[in-house]
């Protein structure tokens, strides 16, 4: 704050036993003891003032952004998952509304020709039952 060093300050205290008596020097000194002290009280206050005013700003902006961030016009956070649901429900529904079809695996088998019954010979050479050998095959 003030740019005082000790020789400056040994200067002052030789003006001040020339310019002030040595008996009012204490008094005088207490009286220069208190006004510092009451100026940094003073310029602590006005930190501390400073400082507040300062917080309080900052809170400002912080509830300013916190209350855009809470602002939610017009959106649903669980719009999607709602959405989701939805179309799920409506997948099981068409499902189970479909037409079922019975399927047997007898009916697609096609029986046999009447008469067309597999040789023993046939059978015998390794050929699954059902079919006839091939000319010319391999057995």
């Amino acid at each position: 704050m003030f740019d005082i060093d000790s020789g400056k300050l040994l200067i002052l205290a030789v003006i001040a036993l020339i310019v002030i008596k040595p008996k009012d020097l204490p008094g005088v000194m207490r009286q220069v003891g208190a006004t510092i002290g009451q100026l940094r009280r003073m310029a602590g206050e006005f930190q501390g003032q400073f400082r507040d005013a300062l917080r309080e700003a900052e809170l400002d902006d912080l509830k300013k952004d916190m209350a855009k961030m809470t602002d939610l016009d017009g959106l649903d956070p669980f719009a999607e998952v709602k959405k989701d649901i939805e179309q799920t429900r409506a997948d099981i529904d068409s499902a189970l509304n479909l037409p079922v079809v019975e399927h047997s695996f007898a009916e697609s088998i096609e029986p046999a020709p009447s008469g067309a019954t597999p040789s023993a010979g046939a059978q015998s050479a390794g050929a699954p039952a059902g079919e006839t050998p091939r000319s010319g095959a391999p057995t």
